[in-house]
């Protein structure tokens, strides 16, 4: 009798480690840090369910693997496409210093190109008005030194743009008399409009 249940006791401890030891084993690899790091696949033998579970959890570090590799692949290629991004803005960063350079520097040589006859002629108005004039010569030359300041001022003011474009120049406050820039602004009118013998008011 004794020998009958030693036997099925043997047998009993010998179908428990065939049916533990693969989850054992199943367990340890799952339980591993580096299992999920290294995405490692386990194989088990014997038990059906355990190789099921086994199947199943292979599966399961494939489909991580699949998604960690398009994931790298997806980050590499937007750190290639933002380097392309960077390189592109600097050449156009480049090319716009360029350009604003270049029309600061036409700006500035046309500006000079304009201001020397002008100043020649603020000087030839000035000699003028050291001759003998009419009252209505007289008018009509200080139309034409107004004239010629304000060119000259309008000049210098695109020239203070074109400076402030490329270096930054501070702008400043100052009061505005509106009443004589009004005056400015319709005395070049007056003159066609005596030539057409008008009155303009």
């Amino acid at each position: 009798m004794w020998t009958g249940i030693l036997s099925f006791t043997a047998v009993m401890l010998f179908a428990l480690s065939q049916l533990t030891r693969p989850i054992q084993r199943l367990a340890r690899v799952m339980s591993d840090p580096e299992t999920v790091a290294r995405f490692r696949r386990v194989e088990v033998r014997g038990v059906r369910e355990a190789q099921l579970f086994a199947i199943t959890f292979n599966a399961l570090m494939a489909r991580i693997a699949d998604s960690q590799a398009d994931l790298a692949r997806q980050v590499e290629e937007a750190v290639r496409e933002m380097k392309q991004q960077n390189a592109e803005l600097v050449v156009a960063r480049k090319q716009a210093e360029a350009a604003s350079h270049a029309k600061s520097q036409f700006i500035a040589n046309v500006s000079h190109e304009i201001r020397t006859p002008l100043h020649g002629l603020l000087g030839a108005l000035s000699l003028l008005e050291k001759t003998p004039l009419s009252d209505k010569q007289n008018s009509y030359l200080v139309m034409i030194r107004e004239d010629a300041d304000r060119l000259l001022r309008e000049m210098n003011s695109i020239l203070d743009f074109s400076q402030l474009e490329a270096r930054g120049l501070p702008l400043r406050e100052q009061p505005c008399p509106l009443k004589k820039l009004l005056e400015r602004v319709v005395k070049p009118f007056e003159v066609r409009a005596w030539a057409k013998k008008l009155r303009l008011t």
